[in-house]
């Protein structure tokens, strides 16, 4: 039995509406927020707490939305410790080391990853939802710290959950935020725009580029046999989906395994 057992959710514009929900909650509380005059005078938000106390926090307003095309108004800052100056190309290179190093332990990592896209390890608390893993999955969480310590930025991976949890949740205020209310039905009316393809693309960037080093280094004395399909495959979906990559199904369920079931 795995220690995560966990159901493959329902994707694309079929909607999830305990998903759909949730995700309305939060761009709510989000919007709510008191904003700073500025990005050099934001007002800093705690929204939660690693197990040691640590501050989880946001700052209000972020860098896009003072940028002068098209302007994200609700964009705030992350604060968790060992990612505040974390981009997209720093969370997906450390993964892939993760991968690359330890295929098992990045399948796990990964299937958190999923869990928390989907919002499976989160409780409504007071109105507000938060990132609550059940002890079954917290006690796998503080195992993979002990197994992956040394490849991530906090030394375990509580501080990485949360941050992509705040990264989603940024996300999904950025776009699904229009007219003065929360929809999913205006100019990003995909559903898995904003906190969906932001995290699971978070899985599917690590996984191929460790598969490309690891397919590279075995072949390194014949490069007449190295195939580059896969990463351009990548390299091509990025470019025409707006910078995510979505893995599919089937690849999920062949990555996550044995937690991933249909």
């Amino acid at each position: 039995m795995s220690p995560l057992p966990t159901r493959l959710q329902e994707r694309g514009r079929t909607r999830n509406k305990a998903l759909e929900r949730t995700r309305l909650l939060r761009i709510r509380e989000a919007v709510s927020l008191e904003r700073g005059p500025s990005t050099a005078s934001p007002v800093r938000h705690v929204i939660d707490r690693l197990p040691d106390g640590a501050e989880n926090a946001f700052l209000k307003p972020g860098k896009e939305a003072e940028r002068k095309r098209n302007p994200k108004l609700q964009d705030m800052t992350l604060v968790v410790r060992g990612y505040e100056a974390a981009s997209f190309r720093d969370v997906w290179s450390m993964l892939a080391r993760v991968a690359l190093s330890d295929e098992a332990g990045f399948a796990g990592l990964a299937t958190l990853i999923y869990r928390c896209a989907f919002h499976l390890d989160h409780e409504v608390e007071d109105r507000r939802l938060r990132y609550r893993p059940g002890p079954p999955a917290a006690a796998f969480i503080g195992d993979l710290g002990g197994r992956l310590g040394a490849l991530l930025p906090d030394g375990n991976a509580w501080a990485l959950l949360h941050f992509l949890d705040m990264l989603g949740w940024n996300e999904d205020v950025k776009y699904h935020f229009e007219e003065g209310r929360a929809t999913f039905t205006g100019k990003y009316d995909n559903f898995m725009t904003g906190r969906l393809t932001t995290l699971l693309t978070c899985i599917r960037v690590p996984y191929e580029v460790s598969r490309f080093a690891r397919h590279a280094a075995e072949n390194a004395k014949s490069p007449d046999r190295t195939d580059f399909g896969h990463i351009i495959d990548v390299m091509n979906q990025f470019s025409v989906a707006r910078g995510t990559c979505v893995p599919n199904d089937e690849q999920l369920l062949a990555w996550l395994k044995p937690n991933l079931t249909e």
